[in-house]
């Protein structure tokens, strides 16, 4: 950067304007909007020039992008909420910001009810009810919260979608329970949301804890709707001097369950040090059930059920101590 005191002619007062714009897009995802490039001292015939040469680019109505920067999901989205003004992402664009795996078309931004707009290619929600616990900043953009997302995608998307970003949330301390719960109570049974649902999922992991993988999510809803007891979700467990972390624990039983999948054996040693891991285990008294996403519903619920009963029987050993 060129000191102020250095600047001594036009060309160097519009050099300081430029760097000081490139400063500002480089904290808003490569963008600006024009009424900030005027506050810079750009009028509009320099804004028409540097879109002609390429420097900058239009991203939306009243928003310009530096010419070299990538028109990534986030800075499309930026630029949408930037357009609006008073807007923020919203649902399945909402979640992605959040870092969540749901599927996504377009641009959603939510606005105050009153407001009526439009913009191409974004699809614009109306609320009439953008309190200060809705709505957040993530990455620098405005979004709705983790909390508010969660409700805007109940009616939309699978229950086990749901529940992963869920269980996403939680991990990643996002949101809380209590958070996600007050919002499930605020919330009223309409159409594209069913609070009802996303509350049940609130309070399996209130007993259970967050799941860590889709297979996890889907192994407590089942379980849950047979009446089989419910896992302890990431237990940690100590047999003698190794600590192991458990996906699914049936502590009390002595059952653990781990997601397997081929994914989670990428190479050999990964194999071999899964497999000297079970046999510690059971060694200790642990007897682990194999689930994969392969199975079906009734398939969970057997092996677990079946697991479950062969460790009721008496006289084993309890060599492993409970660390979670």
């Amino acid at each position: 950067m060129v000191p102020v005191a250095e600047l001594s002619g036009p060309a160097d007062a519009v050099l300081m304007s430029e760097r000081a714009l490139v400063q500002l897009a480089t904290r808003q995802h490569g963008l600006v909007t024009t009424q900030q490039a005027a506050q810079l001292g750009f009028d509009r015939g320099s804004v028409t020039s540097a879109v002609a040469k390429g420097r900058w680019r239009r991203a939306g109505i009243g928003v310009l992008a530096l010419g070299a920067t990538p028109a990534t999901l986030h800075q499309r989205t930026l630029a949408a909420v930037l357009s609006i003004g008073e807007a923020w992402a919203s649902h399945s664009t909402a979640a992605r910001v959040w870092g969540w795996e749901v599927r996504h078309a377009r641009v959603e931004v939510i606005v105050p009810g009153g407001r009526k707009v439009e913009r191409r290619n974004v699809r614009v929600h109306r609320s009439t009810r953008l309190d200060p616990e809705d709505v957040a900043l993530a990455d620098g953009i405005p979004v709705t919260s983790p909390a508010r997302t969660l409700i805007d995608l109940s009616g939309r998307i699978t229950v086990d979608e749901l529940a992963t970003c869920l269980d996403t949330a939680l991990r990643r301390r996002q949101a809380t329970i209590d958070a996600v719960d007050a919002m499930v109570i605020a919330t009223q049974a309409t159409y594209g949301r069913r609070p009802r649902v996303l509350s049940d999922l609130v309070e399996l992991r209130r007993c259970a804890g967050p799941a860590e993988s889709p297979l996890e999510a889907r192994v407590l809803r089942v379980l849950t709707q047979a009446g089989v007891p419910l896992p302890t979700c990431q237990h940690r467990i100590t047999v003698g001097v190794k600590e192991y972390r458990l996906d699914m624990a049936w502590v009390d039983a002595q059952v653990f369950s781990e997601a397997d999948g081929f994914e989670h054996h990428e190479s050999r040693k990964a194999f071999d040090a899964d497999r000297h891991r079970t046999n510690h285990l059971a060694a200790a008294g642990w007897t682990g059930v194999h689930l994969t996403s392969a199975f079906s519903d009734d398939e969970i619920v057997e092996a677990v059920r079946n697991v479950l009963a062969l460790a009721a029987r008496p006289g084993r050993s309890q060599e492993g101590t409970a660390t979670r």
